[in-house]
């Protein structure tokens, strides 16, 4: 039940002491990550990111398996 998983982290991460700009970044760098082919030099980019700016690291990983699936379902 890797869904149930997922939620739980996203709960976690809305119920952290995180600040409302932290979780938007976090969640902009993954929908940016699942959006993009996955072994390209974006993600890396976004990776590095990810540790020199303040992101919440879990909504990064919520977002980018969530839009991946959005863009594979809607890629012609």
């Amino acid at each position: 039940m890797p869904w149930l998983k997922l939620f739980k982290k996203l709960i976690k991460a809305l119920e952290s002491n995180a600040s409302p700009n932290e979780l938007a970044g976090g969640f902009v760098l993954g929908m940016v990550v699942g959006l993009t082919p996955f072994f390209s030099l974006v993600n890396l980019a976004m990776l590095v990111l990810m540790f020199i700016l303040n992101v919440n690291v879990a909504m990064v990983f919520i977002a980018a398996p969530l839009f991946g699936l959005i863009g594979l379902l809607t890629d012609r």
